[in-house]
């Protein structure tokens, strides 16, 4: 059997997304399936400036990932990040033994649960203090600059 040939900017995100969504590297299995559903996928094809700006930036590694995934919950909540994380998710889900990590359920006290969400909370607030003031600029600028392309101007 042919070895699957993968490209190496969707090996890179892929093991970079899957840290940042487990902790954990990704085994070829998963890569596979990620490659592979990218080349059935149209949404990849058609982003604007802005949307492809935020997936290479989330690329880079995972804690640039935590910051932009945040950034994009509130201000981008259609865009390709999250769009390549959620599919990622969904073949986690579904492939052993990362599917034991995500359905696990670590036994806590309320206090230790409550600290955790407070956590949780602290470290999205902190991520969206991050990114707010680099990249709401440029995803404005990039509507500015798609608006007046689609004005003819």
């Amino acid at each position: 059997m042919a070895e699957l040939r993968l490209d190496p900017r969707l090996e890179r995100e892929c093991r970079v997304f899957g840290r940042y969504l487990l902790g954990r590297e990704m085994d070829p299995y998963v890569l596979g399936k990620y490659a592979q559903a990218h080349e059935t996928l149209a949404w990849e094809n058609a982003p604007g400036f802005f949307d492809r700006l935020l997936a290479w930036l989330a690329a880079r590694q995972a804690l640039a990932t935590k910051v932009c995934d945040a950034y994009a919950r509130f201000f981008s909540p259609q865009c390709v990040l999250r769009k390549k994380l959620v599919l990622l998710l969904a073949i986690l889900e579904l492939t052993p033994p990362y599917y034991r990590d995500i359905d696990a359920v670590a036994a806590r006290s309320r206090l230790m649960l409550f600290a955790s969400v407070v956590c949780k909370g602290a470290t999205l607030a902190f991520s969206l203090a991050l990114a707010v003031p680099f990249l709401l600029p440029l995803q404005l600028l990039s509507k500015l600059a798609a608006g007046r392309r689609a004005a003819g101007g």
